[in-house]
């Protein structure tokens, strides 16, 4: 079953191309919800609900970066946001939240921001990326591009506590030195040319699909102007994505725990 479910995935994900998660404006590809403070993820800070995107139950190759995916992604979610028009010089502001349950820098599992050009649907900046790491800052993400936007605090090391209630089963677990959580942390992006944007949002496993990891996110706002994440309900990939991401969930459920 093991190999019969990879072999499965492999196939699908060569045969669909590096990046199996189309990104679609006002769209979410995977788990993606709405949620208030719980556990280790505190009250946001304007007091809102956040949004959210986890790894948990994602189709495979749904979280990874617009830029390419990445050899060792597995599985994970995407969440965007509805197209607005920005002026040269207008700021894309939000804040965020990394909390993964895995550990050791052998199972980085990472969340990340990028700007996409509207007409093209191609990353314009990744604003940031948090990825998981035994020892060190969390952001910028080890082998993953610098941060486009102007983060505070600028580096983090994981706060401890993986308490959440979106990793599903996985909240409150711990894989290895890593796991944890950024806290809030503040993202601001000056545009550098006037357009049609979109914000997408994503969260993916690496190497394998145990331990969840995800990113929470609040208040995204253009020269103070809300702008619209959504719409929080899972898209369908394909017929094929969905046996394939059923086959991945028995293997998940045979091997929960790594040796």
């Amino acid at each position: 079953m093991k190999k019969l479910a990879w072999l499965c995935c492999l196939s699908l994900t060569a045969s669909m191309g590096a990046n199996a998660a189309a990104l679609t404006p006002g769209s979410c590809f995977g788990t993606c919800g709405s949620g208030i403070a719980n556990g280790d993820v505190p009250t946001t800070p304007t007091g809102s609900p956040y949004q959210y995107i986890t790894t948990y139950e994602g189709p495979l190759a749904g979280g990874s970066l617009p830029i390419g995916f990445q050899l060792e992604d597995t599985n994970g979610s995407i969440l965007t946001s509805a197209v607005f028009t920005a002026d040269s010089g207008s700021l894309l502001e939000f804040n965020f939240l990394y909390l993964t349950s895995d550990g050791t820098e052998t199972f980085p599992d990472y969340g990340w921001a990028a700007l996409i050009d509207a007409a093209t649907d191609s990353q314009v900046a990744q604003l940031f990326a948090a990825r998981t790491n035994a020892s060190g800052p969390i952001f910028p993400g080890f082998g993953l591009p610098p941060n486009a936007a102007v983060l505070s605090p600028s580096s983090v090391s994981l706060i401890t506590g993986t308490t959440w209630e979106e990793l599903g089963p996985d909240s409150g677990s711990c894989y290895g030195p890593g796991c944890g959580n950024t806290g809030w942390v503040n993202s601001r992006y000056t545009v550098t040319a006037a357009g049609n944007y979109y914000l997408a949002i994503g969260a993916t496993n690496a190497t394998d699909t145990a331990f969840d990891s995800g990113l929470a996110v609040d208040g995204v706002t253009l020269d103070d102007r809300e702008v619209e994440l959504g719409p929080g309900i899972p898209e369908p990939g394909s017929v094929s994505l969905l046996v394939c991401g059923l086959a991945l969930m028995a293997l998940r459920a045979t091997t929960r725990r790594r040796g």
